[in-house]
């Protein structure tokens, strides 16, 4: 790509392939929303509660601060973090698993959405904290090899909730830390996701 450009242009190449990027994220978004997939989309769609439905499709047309809005909005109208996770979080990212299966996103849009998901637990957190203690200590983490962790950090923070004393390890969690951190911490509960 660079044999025969000038000094200058060679400059312009870093945009260049970051704007071929933004286009490899974005045109799979828009391809859902209006392609030929349009009825096997619904069909993954289908059956989600319109707050879980509308936080997908913002995610989905990558409006990532529009979906973190609706939530955190909901919560704060008086809406709770239990219902955040089992009825919008849960069932949007086993339908937008679905859409990746069924080839209507790339895997490039999935791990966006996972992300901005990520992302917006990680703002009700604080919400999370404020449970009283129940003295029991849970340990939760993905096996090494795992990287799918968002449903291990949706149990540990609702156990959380509960009132647990709870250690999130992260996925591709090595078996020799965890049987480390259990002992040093004294946990009586450990969830493993594989």
């Amino acid at each position: 790509l660079t044999q025969g450009l000038p000094q200058h242009a060679q400059a312009l190449l870093p945009w260049y392939r970051y704007t071929l990027r933004c286009v490899e994220v974005l045109l799979p978004l828009a391809r859902a929303a209006t392609g030929p997939g349009h009825e096997r989309r619904e069909e993954c769609l289908r059956g989600l509660s319109p707050l879980a439905r509308r936080y997908v499709d913002l995610l989905l047309s990558g409006d990532r601060r529009g979906a973190a809005s609706a939530i955190l909005g909901q919560l704060q109208a008086g809406l709770t973090v239990r219902p955040v996770y089992l009825e919008v979080f849960q069932p949007a990212l086993r339908a937008v698993g679905q859409l990746w299966q069924r080839g209507l996103i790339s895997v490039a849009v999935e791990h966006y959405i996972t992300a901005a998901t990520q992302m917006v637990m990680s703002q009700i957190f604080p919400l999370i904290l404020g449970a009283p203690r129940n003295g029991v200590t849970f340990v939760g983490c993905c096996v090494a090899t795992e990287l799918h962790e968002v449903g291990m950090r949706m149990v540990t923070d609702l156990l959380e909730l509960d009132g647990y004393d709870t250690w999130y390890l992260g996925a591709n969690t090595p078996d020799e830390g965890v049987v480390e951190l259990m002992a040093e911490k004294g946990a009586q509960v450990l969830g493993v996701s594989a």
